[in-house]
């Protein structure tokens, strides 16, 4: 068995002709890993997530006979990105899920700390507004999930590469 990264595109005929035949063929495909719980992954879901961050392009995974890489390579060439034919390894299975579960954490800082920029505006409006000048208040617009995804996501070079000899 093999992987086959394929450029996401819901608007491509030949894509979803690709989709539908890999289907037919009993292929494994990470349709969907974008909805479902990282415990639930297959590896095809947790190559497609890790994959579509460490190359900056939204690919899709297959896992197909390598028969049916050679078929589907010609008939579809201008939708496949890369083809891997490495094993998946149970540590690095689960070195994709944290990367995915620690994305999810790292959205959530930067919406909490807009939420919290976005409350402290309000609240130094409101004074404003109530006793005619401003409040030097506790300041939070200086904080920005940015320095944590610089450790912790994939952009941190010691994170991408854990990930570089799978997808190199």
């Amino acid at each position: 068995m093999a992987y086959v990264l394929v450029k996401r595109n819901f608007d491509s005929d030949d894509f979803i002709k690709l989709i539908n035949e890999a289907k037919n063929m009993n292929c494994k495909s990470s349709s969907f890993n974008h909805s479902k719980a990282t415990s639930n992954w297959s590896e095809c879901d947790a190559i497609a997530f890790s994959a579509a961050e460490y190359f900056s392009e939204v690919v899709d995974c297959l896992e197909i006979t390598h028969k049916d890489i050679t078929f589907l390579s010609l008939k579809y060439s201008q939708l496949i990105y890369k083809i891997i034919d490495k094993d998946l390894d149970e540590e690095l299975f689960n070195k994709m899920k944290s990367l995915s579960d620690m994305n999810k954490k790292l959205r959530e800082l930067a919406n909490a700390i807009s939420s919290l920029q976005s409350a402290e505006y309000d609240l130094a409006t409101c004074y404003e507004e109530v006793t005619g000048s401003y409040s030097c208040m506790d300041s939070f617009e200086d904080l920005s999930s940015d320095d944590h995804i610089g450790n912790y996501s994939i952009r941190n070079e010691e994170v991408r590469e854990v990930f570089s000899e799978f997808f190199n």
